[in-house]
């Protein structure tokens, strides 16, 4: 399995003048679940069914932790190279509105991927369209990343 290799922004890396492919098995699994998370569902114009709920699920008054854990392991294991989910854990500050998850995932080459707080991710701040960053901040929605970038904010 391989892919171009992507930079921790989700661009192309062109640092080698020229393109780069990875056959590292956590690359690529971290590059298709990234790739997962960050597409807001409908956010695609030619497959409206594509992407994360966030917005329909996440940003939310009172989440449905259990629909979100769900969601967020389907992601997950929709990734070709991922076989499973070995742990994965959600949780949610009412008080400072945070919403953060973590999860572990076995490798079809055996080998695991932990993803989460506190671990690595580059998820950074996720690149919105100015027209989603318009709907997001019109409904009240402010903070997408902090800066583990794996935990959501929504104030």
């Amino acid at each position: 399995m391989s892919s171009i290799l992507l930079t921790s922004d989700g661009d192309i890396d062109l640092s080698r003048r020229g393109l780069s492919i990875t056959t590292d098995l956590q690359t690529l699994a971290v590059q298709q679940i990234r790739g997962r998370l960050l597409l807001f569902l409908s956010e695609w114009f030619l497959d409206s069914k594509l992407g994360f709920p966030w917005i329909q699920t996440v940003f939310v008054k009172n989440p449905d932790l259990t629909a979100v854990r769900l969601l967020l392991r389907q992601a997950i294991l929709d990734a070709p190279t991922v076989s499973s989910i070995l742990s994965a854990d959600v949780s949610f500050d009412p008080l400072t509105r945070i919403l953060g998850y973590s999860f572990e995932a076995k490798l079809v080459d055996g080998g695991t991927l932990a993803i989460g707080d506190g671990t690595p991710f580059g998820f950074g701040n996720p690149p919105v369209s100015d027209a989603l960053a318009a709907i997001i901040l019109e409904m009240g929605f402010y903070g997408l990343a902090s800066e583990d970038g794996a935990t959501l904010t929504v104030e």
